[in-house]
């Protein structure tokens, strides 16, 4: 018959059996997680320990062993600054309970100074009796050939093929905000729509793949022409347009027309010069980007009646 004792002894050894089964499992998790390329990390809020140190990760970027970071300091100084405040900002939202989980996207420095993109995610695993954190636990991984492709895919969805220009999605999703912002910040911005005159005639007597190639290189250098920063759009068939940011419209119309006395000085190999009618624009207080749009148009359309390889400031 068993005693008390025997029970609790019996009970103890089934429990420590348990524990090791579950220490056991644990391990060959970790195992396969390191095997797969992760690596796992602890945060030990209570002690003040940091357990795992990203070490497949830093090593794939080309450190050594003894440059490897040993904190989160270290660790911090590694990230992109546009990134950390970003992913800082995940673990709050997640420590504070407004998501289930930590789950933060960021580029870390290589050795060689390249940026690379990794995923870090992880879960509050131990709270203490008033709800703080005691440990963090979570692990980190590679996804920068995720994001590349992602961002090929994102490039393909927003820019017209043919001209390396962006296309009318850009116009749409970052036209309007450019135009709050202005209004926001009291800033002028103006817009500069431009047709290439006589573009049905030239595609019709010379075909559509010198048609193209004069699209194409009208394109490359309205790229030249505008700044970087500017919204450079082909709207639609032989039509392109500029948002030019912090641009009021006599600078506005001062680079219409240099852009048009820089396709009018081009070559081709044709019998009569390749020009521009073009329509500028200023921001109203009451415009949006479909009153901008009518304006920039209506400009354009004056322009054209105006004998074309002309600039009309509307």
């Amino acid at each position: 018959m068993n005693t008390k004792e025997d029970i609790k002894i019996n009970d103890m050894e089934a429990r420590i059996a348990e524990l090791e089964t579950k220490l056991k499992e644990a391990e060959l998790a970790a195992l396969a997680v390191e095997a797969a390329g992760f690596d796992i990390w602890e945060n030990n809020f209570v002690t003040g320990e940091t357990f795992g140190t990203n070490r497949n990760l830093f090593l794939s970027l080309g450190y050594d062993d003894d440059e490897l970071p040993t904190n989160l300091e270290e660790t911090f100084t590694k990230i992109h600054p546009d990134d950390l405040e970003k992913a800082l900002s995940k673990v709050s939202e997640h420590f504070d309970g407004i998501s289930p989980n930590y789950r933060a996207e960021m580029r870390i420095q290589a050795k060689d100074g390249s940026w690379v993109w990794i995923g870090s995610y992880g879960a509050v695993v131990e709270r203490d009796v008033n709800n703080e954190v005691t440990r963090f636990l979570g692990m980190t991984f590679n996804i920068d050939q995720r994001r590349i492709t992602e961002e090929a895919i994102k490039e393909m969805a927003y820019r017209d093929s043919l001209t390396e220009l962006s296309n009318r999605r850009v116009l749409y999703e970052k036209g309007g905000t450019e135009i709050e912002v202005a209004k926001r910040r009291k800033q002028p911005l103006s817009m500069v729509m431009m047709d290439i005159d006589n573009f049905k005639a030239l595609n019709d007597t010379y075909g559509h793949l010198e048609g193209d190639n004069i699209l194409k290189i009208v394109s490359n250098k309205l790229i030249e022409c505008m700044r970087q920063i500017d919204l450079k759009i082909r709207f639609g068939g032989d039509e392109l347009l500029a948002v030019l940011l912090n641009t009021d419209k006599k600078a506005a119309y001062e680079t219409a027309e240099r852009f048009r006395n820089v396709i009018e000085s081009l070559e081709f190999d044709l019998p009569y010069k390749i020009t521009l009618s073009i329509g500028v624009v200023e921001l109203q207080a009451e415009d949006t980007l479909e009153t901008l749009l009518e304006r920039v148009d209506k400009a354009l359309y004056f322009a054209k009646s105006q004998g074309r390889n002309h600039t009309t400031l509307g």
